[in-house]
């Protein structure tokens, strides 16, 4: 009769266990920093054992439906990660719960300072000019080179024709220059293409705000960097500003 008892006692204890496991309830709670106690706007609230997620609002609340046993990772930028398993406690608290998060310490790379010497920076190039030296030019009484002029031969006859070369070989020369500077033009701009979308692409965009693939292009436009924004700003600026774009891309 004690053996059973016994067994009954044991399996209503392990029935009691498994069905206050799961159990779910309404967690509510709020993220605030542990220094200053303001609000952290915009922390991402994962439940990793069922890989479901939120952020939370202006003033750092959030509620979602959860369970007994689910495991939480709350995340923000600036923030060590904070990590937490839903016991019974947490399904007993009626009152909003606060999470105070510590900030985290940012190494940042060393820097150089060194003095530039009076000639650093490039003089402009000279070009080299061709003098063309014609015993038929008169120092003293110039020709007209903006009319047509003639050569003529020794023997009396007309000769060449030679401001009709010049401006031939004048207008080919501005030519090759203008196709020059056209060639470099697109080649400087592929190159400055290139470092902007390796400094600001969607992994990153995905990674700092965990955006949902259906809006990235839009949120993305929506960001409207100016090409200088992205290529000088180091990638912590760079972070700050795509979160800043983003807590108004959420109430737009």
């Amino acid at each position: 009769m004690q053996r059973f008892l016994f067994i009954s006692i044991l399996l209503l204890s392990v029935g009691t266990l498994f069905s206050q496991e799961g159990t779910p309830f309404e967690l509510k709670g709020r993220v605030v920093d542990s220094e200053t106690g303001d609000p952290i706007t915009f922390a991402s609230i994962v439940i990793t054992t069922r890989k479901k997620g939120l952020a939370s609002n202006h003033i750092g609340e959030f509620e979602f439906e959860a369970q007994v046993g689910d495991v939480v990772k709350i995340t923000s930028i600036g923030y060590n990660d904070y990590h937490l398993i839903l016991t019974e406690d947490f399904a007993k608290e009626e009152n909003r719960i606060t999470f105070f998060m510590d900030s985290k310490a940012y190494v940042l790379d060393s820097v150089v300072v060194f003095h530039m010497t009076d000639n650093f920076y490039l003089k402009k190039k000279k070009w080299d000019t061709l003098q063309v030296e014609n015993p038929y030019l008169n120092t003293v009484n110039p020709t007209d080179w903006s009319k047509t002029q003639f050569i003529p031969n020794t023997d009396g006859t007309a000769g060449v024709s030679i401001a009709g070369l010049l401006n031939v070989f004048d207008k080919k020369h501005k030519q090759q220059q203008r196709l020059k500077k056209l060639e470099e033009a697109s080649e400087f701009e592929k190159e400055r293409k290139a470092k902007i979308d390796a400094k600001f692409n969607k992994k990153l965009v995905k990674r700092v705000t965990r955006i949902d693939d259906r809006v990235i292009d839009e949120f993305m436009d929506f960001c409207d960097f100016r090409d200088a924004e992205i290529l000088y700003a180091s990638e912590y600026e760079l972070t700050m500003k795509i979160l800043d774009r983003y807590k108004a891309f959420l109430i737009r």
